[in-house]
């Protein structure tokens, strides 16, 4: 496939058609890739690309649904969201072209197609899909340039400045190292200009005139690391609603600069460095590989050796990475060019905040070399842009320089033997849990957990069991206590010695209504529960759910009786429910099916029937019920099993039936059911359901053998009438 023909993509299964197709589009110029298959169409896409691609629907002999035309739609677009796809078929319908249409087809054909609109349509596709990449292009170019503007304005485009004796080996270094591709790997502390060294070795390489692209790989939160690194296509997440370009992308033929790239995930670094490898990747989700020729400049205040060792850094990342490997030394290593960055960050910042030519007094001058500069050649920026806005003079005194340690240097001069501050390396979420863990004192947990109250424990001991306990204690009261009597009355006689008729006569009555009145509470405490009892269970037993037991209290055995009597009563009301529901239910799906249904007693004699089955034997079904199976032509031979199929007569209706028989018990006793289906029925709708399928693949068929008749005879009769007529045909 060449650059200057566009090259088009057909799928056919009929080879007619794809010779017509392959007549009809070579000789309107273009180039004509055929295949036979959704497979074979989709392998061509994933190796090549196409203007555009035009594909049939139905791949299959008797198929007409559209279905595999749709799937391969679905396919093309996830290879290139931005390939214009028309699609044809030999039976088209009104649905079928909104479908493919909502699934991304440009347009629609139907065979046999006239050549006039069918390369029209073609062309017109074939101009909308490069006029969609060329406004991608323009986009990504925009916003590459749109970059580059706010980078060449931002506060690292200064002069550079080296020209301390520890710059010298950079210098050397860099002017090796900028013209070649090798990749380069800038270490430093932060502050110390690596993002200017990166920018000063592209405009030294051969790529000064492509594109510089930055990444602060700290900025890019992992969820999104695909998207920005390699772009993504429409689709690819919620969001996605149009296509954008990557980094890798935009950077392809100039440099990629990635700064902090000790803060690359663990995960996102194999991905990194397949493209650093290979030079190719897929944007997120699309399954074309792009391939992009960049080189990569990295920088990074952390000790990426320690990293590795750690195992947050890939080892075989940082070896594609540090090709080339460039220390900058921090500034207060670099003290001859404190001074001359100085004057020209005031030479940059004066017109900035609208004031005149300033300069920097000899004693400030002295300030500024003698400071330690923790935050280097950033920290000495700031202090200068500072100084210009804050000072009322044209001159920059020591009293103007902030913050204060930079006026007294001596105050901020480290000890000679005081270890240098750690560079601030990447510190992780789980690295600060574990510092945070190790450094809080055992002494803490301990003593919280001796202040901590004692929770007391609450031993559980079923009611049940206690209160029978305490009931019987009562019974065994009540029983000693109908004793009591006697044995006072003896006590009194045996006290009182001889005793007259009427002392015994009235000690009796006592003891004879002291009886009476125990026994009347012994009837309330234990009679009367049971009849009340007994009368429950005898409602449940006659279906009456709904009685309860009033004050039934969990507080001795005819409580708990009646608690649980009343829970029965509960449980027996739901069960009762769903099987009253059940059967409604059942009763309307037999009133509503169109089976015929017919349930026999135990002497064949019919009991049920449903609306259906009266109406196969064409008479009410109070009339029907207690005739016999054979009587109502419903019998067949026991040999036959469960099913038989028969040709019967019915004042219904007659046909071809399948007959159905099952055994169930009721009140002890076999029943049949007996179910009846009309097999004539379903053979007809089966039937006119075969012919409308034949006469869908027949005119699919005529149209597909019609298709390549038409189309060849039109361009063959359009050719003849060239002049001079094509060399080639």
């Amino acid at each position: 496939m060449t650059a200057d023909i566009p090259a088009v993509l057909v799928a056919d299964d009929q080879r007619d058609v794809r010779d017509a197709l392959r007549l009809l589009l070579k000789s309107g110029g273009y180039e004509v890739h055929c295949v036979e298959s959704p497979a074979a169409a989709l392998e061509a896409a994933s190796a090549g690309r196409f203007a555009a691609a035009l594909i049939d629907l139905n791949y299959t002999r008797d198929t007409t649904s559209g279905e595999e035309g749709l799937a391969l739609l679905a396919a093309l677009r996830e290879i290139d969201a931005e390939l214009p796809v028309v699609v044809m078929t030999a039976w088209g319908s009104i649905e079928l072209a909104v479908e493919a249409m909502r699934r991304g087809a440009g347009d629609f054909i139907e065979k046999p197609w006239d050549n006039a609109r069918l390369a029209s349509v073609l062309r017109s596709q074939i101009a909308l899909g490069e006029a969609t990449r060329q406004a991608g292009r323009l986009g990504a170019e925009n916003t590459r340039l749109r970059a580059e503007n706010r980078l060449l304005q931002s506060e690292d485009a200064h002069s550079f400045i080296a020209t301390a004796e520890s710059m010298r080996p950079v210098l050397a270094l860099i002017e090796r190292a900028a013209p070649t591709d090798a990749n380069v790997l800038i270490l430093g502390e932060n502050g110390t200009g690596k993002g200017l060294v990166a920018r000063r070795i592209h405009a030294l390489s051969g790529r000064r005139d492509r594109s510089f692209v930055k990444v602060n790989m700290g900025g890019i939160a992992e969820g999104v690391f695909e998207s920005e690194m390699f772009g993504h296509v429409r689709g690819a997440y919620t969001d996605a609603k149009t296509g954008r370009l990557g980094r890798c992308e935009l950077a392809d033929g100039g440099t990629l600069f990635l700064d902090e790239v000790a803060n690359l995930p663990l995960a996102q670094q194999p991905k990194l460095l397949r493209v650093l490898e290979e030079g190719e990747f897929e944007r997120l989700g699309s399954s074309r590989t792009t391939r992009t020729d960049l080189r990569v400049i990295s920088a990074t205040n952390a000790d990426l050796a320690a990293e590795v060792a750690a195992g947050r850094f890939r080892k075989d990342l940082l070896y594609r990475l540090n090709t080339v490997e460039v220390k900058l030394p921090p500034l207060r290593e670099r003290r001859a060019d404190i001074v001359p960055l100085a004057r020209s960050f005031l030479v940059r910042s004066a017109p900035r905040y609208g004031r005149g030519a300033m300069r920097l007094a000899p004693a400030a001058e002295r300030a500024l070399e003698s400071y330690a500069w923790p935050g280097n050649v950033r920290e000495l920026a700031h202090v200068l842009e500072r100084a210009v806005l804050m000072s009322t003079r044209d001159v920059i005194e020591p009293d103007d320089l902030w913050p204060p340690a930079v006026r007294a240097p001596e105050l901020s001069a480290p000890e000679p033997d005081a270890p240098e501050p750690a560079q601030h390396a990447a510190v992780t979420l789980a690295d600060a849990e574990e510092a945070l863990v190790r450094d809080t004192p055992r002494c803490t947990l301990s003593a919280i957990a001796e202040v901590r109250p004692a929770r007391p424990r609450v031993r559980h001991t079923p009611e049940g069991p206690m209160h029978t306990r305490r009931y019987q204690t009562r019974l065994l009261l009540d029983a000693a206590t109908v004793a009591l009597p006697g044995l006072t009355a003896l006590g009194l006689a045996v006290v009182a010695g001889p005793v007259s008729i009427g002392r015994i006569v009235i000690l009796a009555t006592l003891a004879a209504l002291l009886s009476w009145v125990l026994a009347i509470r012994a009837r309330n405490r234990a009679i009367y529960p049971l009849h009340t009892a007994s009368n429950l269970l005898a409602a449940l037993r006659a279906g009456d759910t709904s009685l309860r037991a009033a004050g039934a209290v969990r507080d001795d055995s005819f409580g708990d009786v009646m608690w649980e009597i009343n829970a029965l009563a509960g449980v027996l009301r739901a069960q009762r429910l769903r099987v009253e529901e059940a059967d409604a239910l059942l009763g309307k799906v037999v009133a509503t099916t169109d089976i015929a249904l017919f349930a026999f007693d135990a002497g064949r004699r019919l009991k049920l029937v449903n609306p259906a089955g009266a109406q196969l034997l064409g008479s009410d079904p109070a009339q029907l019920l207690g005739s016999t199976v054979t009587s109502l032509q419903l019998d067949f031979p026991a040999d036959t099993g469960a099913s038989h199929i028969a040709v019967r007569q019915f004042p219904g209706g007659g046909g071809r039936y399948e007959f159905r028989r099952r055994v169930f018990r009721e009140g002890g006793l076999e029943h049949e059911l007996i179910s009846v289906s009309d097999l004539s029925r379903a053979l007809r709708a089966e039937e006119r359901s075969a012919w409308q399928r034949l006469i869908r693949v027949l005119g699919h068929e005529v149209n597909n053998s019609l298709t390549p008749i038409k189309s060849i005879a039109a361009t063959l009769a359009e050719l003849s009438r060239r002049e001079p007529p094509p060399g080639d045909w």
